[in-house]
This record gives structure tokens, C-alpha cells and sequence, in this order.
């Protein structure tokens, strides 16, 4: 099932609350502009695929978040999950860092070998 209609939470929200009964266990669910820029559609990921309890073997790939329907997930399942979530923001972030050194013209490679030589 794929989900990219309109990008507000409340919209986001109302399209997985009316199509997710329709999703078979072991059918898969992606959410489309679930990195920068959208709220809407990363809050309903992550409340229902990185931290809900419907959802097992969730990842992202580029701007799409997705996960597959199960009745329950297990503890391994929901660490999983977490971990992924960890993984994202900090993609997210590098993203955003690599997006704000390119607007102020300073090369990435530059910028990683001055923190690493600070820290080491």
C-alpha cells in the first residue's frame, strides 16, 4: 500500500487510519516524503511503523519509510525498528548538514577531515 496524498498530519493520519484494515498480514506499507520537509508524513510513520506494534522489518530507503503488517511484532522486532528509526535521523541529519555546507559553498570532505583532526 503505498501512502503520498496530501502532507498534513491530520491527512496523512486519516489515509493509513482508512486504508490499513484493508492490508493483509504480511502485505507492506510505505509512506512517500517521510525525510526533510514533511511532518505530516514522518509523524505517521513514525508513530505507527518505527514505534507502533502492527509493523516488522521496517526501513527507508531515500524519502519512503516502509514496513510490513503483522498481527504482533516481538521484542526483537520493536528494538529493530527503534534502531532503524535511530539510523534515519541520523541520515536525516547528515543530509541536512551536507545540505548546509553545500549552500555555504564549503566541500563536505573538508569539513569531515577538520572535526575528525579535532577530535583525534
Amino acid at each position: 500500500m503505498w501512502i503520498d496524498g496530501a502532507h498534513e498530519y491530520k491527512y496523512v493520519l486519516l489515509d493509513y487510519k482508512l486504508w490499513t484494515p484493508y492490508l493483509i498480514n504480511g502485505g507492506i506499507i510505505a509512506f512517500h516524503d517521510t525525510s526533510i520537509g514533511w511532518e505530516g508524513p514522518a509523524k505517521v510513520a513514525k508513530q505507527y511503523l518505527y514505534f507502533g506494534t502492527n509493523f516488522k522489518n521496517v526501513g527507508f530507503v531515500d524519502s519512503i519509510t516502509y514496513g510490513t503488517k503483522c498481527d504482533k511484532i516481538s521484542l526483537f522486532d520493536k528494538l529493530k525498528n527503534r534502531l532503524t528509526y535511530l539510523i534515519r535521523k541520523f541520515h536525516i541529519f547528515i543530509t541536512k548538514l551536507y545540505i548546509r555546507l553545500q549552500i555555504q559553498q564549503i566541500p563536505f570532505g573538508h569539513f569531515l577531515r577538520k572535526i575528525i583532526t579535532k577530535i583525534f
